[in-house]
Formats: structure tokens, sequence, C-alpha cells
């Protein structure tokens, strides 16, 4: 007998070794159990193994084996004398001498397994989108032979952001690290279903909706400018419009119960208010009653310190509700103007709720100072649902990955339920790859410390480790321990809603210095002064290496505005594959100035803007043509009185720009006809002599004439329906005069329609001889 199992154990696929198992991959096929999930796996396995052993590995069914193929994989299978009920996503992995067993738990148990198989037994790591780090070995050698997970959070979530460029390969890797958007709750209707309740309700239900700071129950003004005239309710009824509802509105609340009913009353009643400011809250005596924190007459409601309003019609659903099923729970938000904690009123039936908490200080004192006052006021059972991504999306490396993890373990202390990350997934530089990793891995093990988690990304660097690590630790120690952390809830400020990012932005050179780029390299370049470095990770530091360049060049284009380094930055972007116009940079107003080069690629550097304000004359008799105003020479124009600007309509000029003076404001406030612009532009470039010289339009609505000098130069006219809004260009070549200091530029601009005017900004560019 002892021959015979000598003889056995000699010809398959495995041997038993002092460590653990060696397995040939040769004779290696994957079977798994129906489901989607269990497919996926199956094949991210075989992906997995062919990259490690360079050999062909198949996936077979349980039923037809191919011929050697002695060792099994098998996905969704429990192993001979293990039969049990699993919790949802538990996950073990087992590997025998005669198969491996991947299995777990409902909503991806198996699944895990396998990912907990090749980070525990082969080493994988995932530290960027499709990238693996997966040392490679033929045959396999298993020393650790078990794993076992019992997730602590079902919810472990970071949502995708649609906008990336990257989010479909985003998808995979939070798959890999065991993102999970589940939950034992069984969630109703959110705030996007009730969002629609003002066009399904409004006409016939005004009672329901919060009345506006005009006395009228419906939509903020804000919401319904340019639309209707202030409270003509019936112009905007049953408009898809974001409306608030009267937290106090019996015949409302009693809607809510009717349609929680109407689909089955399940356990959880889940309710949040449209996604809305807080100065478009309910303005009725009733709920004002109810504030901690009550307003003048007349005045809007501003801080986020409306809860008591909120908390009372939470508490008022709940009555309502457990008369019809005692064992209901409320679901809802702790966001926007019902976020800071209630001071008058305490939660009902705090065992029986849950609440979603979205926070907007992202300060360890101001995380501390919001779950504190809202357990105070009965909160028990929480998750933690933050914006913070959106609010922290930053252009380059700035090193908040440790103090982002501190906010995790404080929630994680203070016994939240679970985590969803909105707005994440916008990847503009690798420090967010890193900070996202560190987050969904302590979501999967919030037991360990930010150093075992540190320690387990930069293995994908091995054996550049620790230069990996000093080049990652050298943003967090000099940039954000040293210059960001004190100024958080500042910048959130300066940015406006809470945007640390734009904030930030606008204010580069005060937190970053030139000098930052070099010496983060100097460890890169370290790292790839080595010899032993296998040439997948050499290829994943010269990427680290193209990423800092990018953040340097980005740091130049926002410090040291010019055409040059604006054009210097698509280029590189163009040749390395980045996002041209990422959504933060445009959203922010084109912080890079790469949409205004990019408008402007067909000219030639540099790009000289006009004056914002150019002098403005009204022409509703349309007797400027007869009277040749486009000869006036500068002496007259200053006397035409009005200035206008140039990048906004002549009906709504922003109300900041002091320039305009209140009588034109009247004037143009609701014109359609004729206008006059007229500028003198000074300082033309001697050296566009022999150059065709333009002036680009951002836009103009609708028509208009060009006039150089008093010689027409060229026209743009509405023809097409978006024709209001194409930018377009005027060769002036022809009618400058070289030797004059300044050249006078009007134009005459008829409206039909619409808010008018020269809109966009205008801007004098060339081509260089030869250019088309």
């Amino acid at each position: 007998m002892k021959i015979f199992l000598s003889l056995f154990l000699a010809a398959a696929s495995f041997v038993l070794a002092a460590a653990g198992i060696v397995i040939k991959p040769q004779e290696v096929a994957i079977i798994y159990k129906d489901g989607k999930g269990n497919k996926n796996a199956a094949e991210d396995l075989k992906r997995h193994l062919e990259l490690i052993t360079s050999e062909k590995v198949v996936i077979a069914s349980e039923k037809k084996i191919p011929a050697g193929k002695k060792y099994l994989m098998k996905i969704g299978f429990l192993p001979p004398g293990v039969n049990k009920k699993f919790s949802s996503q538990e996950s073990h992995y087992l590997i025998t001498p005669e198969a491996a067993y991947f299995y777990g738990g409902k909503d991806g148990g198996s699944s895990f397994a396998v990912y907990d198989f090749l980070e525990d037994s082969l080493n994988v790591r995932w530290p960027s989108g499709s990238d693996i780090y997966a040392p490679e070995q033929n045959p396999l050698k298993i020393s650790v032979l078990k794993g076992d997970w019992y997730p602590k959070f079902t919810l472990r979530h970071l949502r995708s952001f649609g906008k990336s460029k990257n989010a479909s390969e985003q998808i995979l890797w939070k798959r890999r690290l065991r993102d999970f958007w589940g939950s034992d709750w069984n969630f109703g209707p959110g705030d996007a279903y009730y969002a629609k309740w003002w066009k399904k309700y409004g006409k016939d239900h005004p009672e329901y909706f919060a009345m506006n700071i005009n006395g009228v129950r419906g939509p903020s003004p804000n919401r319904v400018r340019g639309i209707v005239d202030k409270g003509n309710i019936a112009a905007y009824a049953g408009k898809d419009l974001l409306v608030a509802f009267c937290c106090t509105s019996e015949p409302y609340l009693d809607a809510v119960i009717a349609q929680w009913v109407k689909i089955g009353k399940p356990q959880w009643l889940n309710f949040c208010q449209p996604d809305v400011m807080d100065y478009e809250a309910c303005y009725c005596e009733n709920c004002k009653a109810l504030d901690a924190y009550p307003v003048k007459k007349g005045e809007k409601f501003s801080g986020n310190r409306l809860s008591d309003r909120y908390v009372y019609m939470l508490n008022k659903l709940y009555e309502k509700a457990v008369k019809i099923r005692p064992d209901v729970k409320i679901m809802s938000e702790i966001y926007n103007f019902s976020q800071e904690p209630p001071v008058k009123i305490k939660v009902a039936g705090p065992v029986n709720s849950c609440f979603s908490l979205v926070p907007t200080d992202f300060t360890l004192k101001g995380i501390d100072a919001l779950v504190d006052g809202w357990k105070k006021a009965g909160m028990e059972f929480f998750y933690h649902r933050p914006n913070r991504h959106g609010y922290f999306i930053t252009l380059m490396p700035c090193g908040y990955e440790e103090h982002f993890f501190k906010i995790l373990q404080k929630m994680v202390k203070e016994g939240t339920a679970g985590f969803d990350y909105d707005c994440a997934g916008y990847f503009l530089h690798n420090g967010q790859w890193f900070s996202d990793y560190i987050l969904l891995k302590s979501m999967q093990e919030p037991e360990k410390d930010f150093a075992y988690w540190e320690n387990h990304y930069m293995q994908a660097f091995a054996p550049a480790n620790e230069e990996i690590r000093s080049y990652y630790a050298y943003w967090r120690n000099e940039v954000w321990n040293k210059r960001l952390a004190a100024k958080v809830g500042e910048l959130q400020t300066k940015g406006g809603y809470f945007n640390f990012g734009r904030g930030l932005a606008e204010r580069l050179g005060a937190y970053y210095k030139i000098q930052d780029f070099a010496n983060a390299e100097k460890f890169l370049k370290k790292a790839l002064a080595r010899k032993d470095l296998p040439s997948d990770v050499r290829k994943r530091i010269e990427k680290l290496v193209i990423d800092n360049e990018h953040s340097r060049l980005t740091f130049l284009a926002i410090t040291k505005k010019s055409d040059t380094n604006s054009i210097t930055l698509r280029k590189f972007r163009e040749k390395h594959n980045y996002e041209l116009f990422p959504w933060a940079e445009q959203y922010w107003g084109d912080v890079c100035g790469l949409k205004k080069v990019d408008n402007l690629k067909e000219f030639d550097p540099p790009f000289k803007r006009t004056p914002w304000y150019w002098f403005f004359k009204l022409d509703p008799n349309d007797v400027g043509m007869k009277e040749e105003w486009y000869k006036d020479d500068f002496r007259k124009i200053v006397k035409w009185g009005a200035l206008m600007a140039t990048n906004n309509f002549w009906e709504t000029p922003y109300k900041h720009y002091k320039n305009i003076s209140q009588e034109i404001r009247k004037k143009t406030a609701n014109y359609d006809g004729i206008a006059w612009y007229a500028a003198a532009l000074e300082k033309f470039p001697l050296d566009w002599k022999g150059r065709r010289v333009y002036l680009y339009f951002g836009a103009v609505d609708e028509s208009c004439w060009v006039y150089v000098n008093g010689k027409k130069a060229g026209e743009h006219l509405f023809k097409n329906r978006d024709d209001w809004r194409t930018p377009f260009a005027i060769d002036i070549t022809d009618c400058i005069n070289w030797k004059a200091s300044t050249q006078i530029v009007t134009v005459r601009v008829e409206d039909k329609s619409g808010s008018g005017g020269i809109w966009k900004d205008v801007m004098l560019v060339s081509k260089l001889p030869g250019k088309k």
C-alpha cells in the first residue's frame, strides 16, 4: 500500500512540501457552480493563474473534465465534511491535496474567497484599475492553505463616478477589493423617488410642499428664475423640479404613509428629502416654530440648522407607521439642512431608526461633534455615507490617506453599520488609487492599522517597497501634515459648498512649491536605479514618474498661467492618455486653461484676452448704421457713457460687476433689439505683423457685425439654432493700422429673443504666415 501511495503522489498534479502544497498549473481545471458571480470569479482566477504561471488554464464543466486535468479548483463547492449555513458575504477557501475549494455565503462569498486566496496565498495585489501585481511562479507553491473571512460590514462601497474616464475598470478593481453595495436593510424609495413628487402632486396638492421665501408653496425662486414670474404657481406646476416638503403638513405625511402601504409596507420605510439647499426649506410658521435657530421674516435659512423640524417629521412618520406595522423601521439621511444635530427634539424609537450620516466638516473635531451631537439626540443606528470624494477631488497628490483612514476608524469605533462613499472613483492622480485602496481594505478588516494596509499596498512595488512608501510619505508628511491638515475647514469654506479641492486649486501656489515635485521624484528615481526590479514593477514605477510630471505641469498651468504652460500640459495629456478636460477642472472654471487653448488650437500663441468691459450703447431705433457709429473715434465712444461686460448676457450681467450701472441694468433687463459695443485695443504685438490677426468671439447672442478702425471686418449671422452659442473668429488683418497705438473695435449686435449680447470672452489671436 505504501508503494502504491508513493507512485500515486508522484503522478499527481500536486506534491506535499514542507511549507504546504505544490500544484502544477498544466493539470489544473477550474469549475464553478452556476451564477454570474461565480462565473466572473472563475474567469478572474484563470486570468491570474495564467499571468502567474505563463501556462494555459482551463475552465471546465463539472461533468466534463478534460483529460489530464487532475487538480480541480472548485468555486461554489463545499469541501467534504462541511455542511453549514453561512452569513452574507462570509468567505472561505481550503487548499487540499485533492482539490481547492472556494465557498461561502450569498452575495459573493465564493468570489471573495477567490480574491482572498489570490492575495494571501499567491501574494497578488491590485494597485490601480486593471493593473495586477502577480509574482511569477511555476509550479504554484502554496503555503497558506486556508482562509476565512467574516465581514464586519455588509455595506462596503465606493460609488463609481460616471464621468470618470476609467469608470469601467473601477468596477473590476473594486470587486477584487471586496467592495459590496448591499446590506441587511431592505430600503424602499429614497430621495430620487421623492424628488419626483412635485411633478406628480404639485398642481393638486401644493400643501405637501415647502412654502418658499415669497410665501408660495412650490419651488424656491432660484429654481424657477427665468421660467415664470414670482408667485405664478400655475405656470410651474407639473414641471420636473426639486421642491422641499413641508415637515409639518399632515396631508403630506399621510401621503408618504399611503405610498408605503401601497408598495407592501416593507419593514424599512425609507424617506429622504429631495437634494435641495437649506434656503429652499419651508418658511411656513409651523415649521419655523420647530427650529432651534429661528430667522427673521424675509431672511433666508443658512447653516444647515433645520434638523429639529426634520426629526419631528420622521418621528411623526414613525408614529403613524408603527400603528400599521409594529416592527417598522425608519431610514433617512443626516444631510444638507438636516445635518447639524437637533437641539429641541430627540429621535423617537431610536433602535428603529437608521440614519445615513453625510458630513460636510471633515476635520476630526468636526466628525466628533457631528456624531456626538446626534447620539445625544437619540441616534443609535447609522452608517457613514460621505460625499468626501466629491469635496476632496484634488488635481495632484496631497497625502490625505491616513487622515481619511482615521475618520473611517472613528466611525468604526462609534458603531457605524457600514460605509457608502458617494462621488468616488474620479482618479486624477495615483494618490487617489492608494487612498481608496486603504479605505476598501480597512472596511474589509477594520481591526488592522494604517501601517499594515500601507505595507499591503506597497507589496505591488516589491522589491522597491520602501522607496515607493517614501514617495507617498513625502506628500503626507510634507504637504498634508505640515501645510494642509490645519487648513481643511478653511479651504472647504473658500471652495464653496464644502469643496476642498476647488479651494485648494484656487490657492495652489500657497500650499505647494515647484520643488515638491523634484523632491518626490528622487524616491522614484532611487527605485528605478535598482537592478533587481521585475519588468512589470519597473513599468509601474515609471507610470508614477509620469504621474509626478503631470502633477508638476498641472501646478505650473494653474500657478504660472500662460498659454505656453497650458499647451504643454495639453500635449503631455495627449501623449500619455490622460483625460484632456477632467470634469473637476472644468467645473472649477477651466483652472488649467486647457479649454481655452483647445478652442484656439487652430491659432498660434500667444492668445490675448480683450478687456471684460466694453463701452456700450443701446440702439432701439436702429439709427447707428445711418449715423455711422462704427466710425466714432475713441473720444466719442467714451461719451456713450455705459459699460457692459463681454462675458455675460446684457439682460443678466453679474450682480457683483460694479462697473455696470443700475441705469443700464434696468434698460437691458428685458431688452431685445440692437446695441453697440466698442473698445480701444492697445499693445498689438509688433511681431504679429505678417501674421493673420483675428478677433475670436466665444459666443454672441444672436447676430453681430464687426468693425475695426471704421472698416467692416466681418459678420456672424444667426442662421442655425446653435449660432447664438457657437464660437467664431473674424479676420481683422486688413483693418489694422500698425502705426497707431490703439485699434478701435466696434461691434453691432442684434438680439431678437433671449438674453442678448457678447456673452463669452473676446480674444485677440493670430496665425503664423502660411498657416491656413
